[in-house]
């Protein structure tokens, strides 16, 4: 084998990882320190992360000292465990505990019915937004 063959397989190798994991996101997006494997997703480490998850009853763990993005399908769990903002997009009905001492907003779209759990202060709700450990923002 030369090395443009190897070179070549290497690459090869990168593009099929990435496939994988986008397609543990249902095809979406997994971005920053995260991880998706079928229908479970985690944020771990000290950075930020994205996960757009629409498989039905994904699972995602925000657990990173960063701020997570979140965006679930229907019958989603999310668990806040960060010290970070945790915000987080239900297109279905879903699930978040905020149990990370973080802020933890939640935005249920449609006629999706979302539940906030396990929040250790006073739940705002602020339209379609339920808000854990903050005020109403923008």
């Amino acid at each position: 084998m030369n090395r443009t063959s190897v070179a070549v397989a290497a690459l090869a190798a990168v593009l099929a990882g990435v496939a994988l994991a986008a397609a543990g996101c249902g095809g979406k997006v997994c971005e920053g320190s995260c991880a998706c494997d079928g229908t479970v997703c985690s944020c771990d480490g000290t950075g930020g992360c994205t996960v757009a998850c629409d498989r039905p009853e994904c699972d995602v763990t925000c657990a990173t000292s960063g701020d997570c993005g979140i965006t679930v399908g229907g019958g989603a769990s999310v668990s806040c465990d960060g010290p970070g903002l945790c915000d987080v997009t239900c297109e279905g009905d879903c699930t978040v505990g905020c149990t990370g001492g973080g802020q933890c907003r939640v935005e249920c779209t449609g006629q999706a019915d979302c539940a906030l759990q396990s929040c250790p202060t006073a739940i705002v709700t602020c339209g379609s937004v339920q808000v854990c450990g903050g005020p109403c923002t923008g």
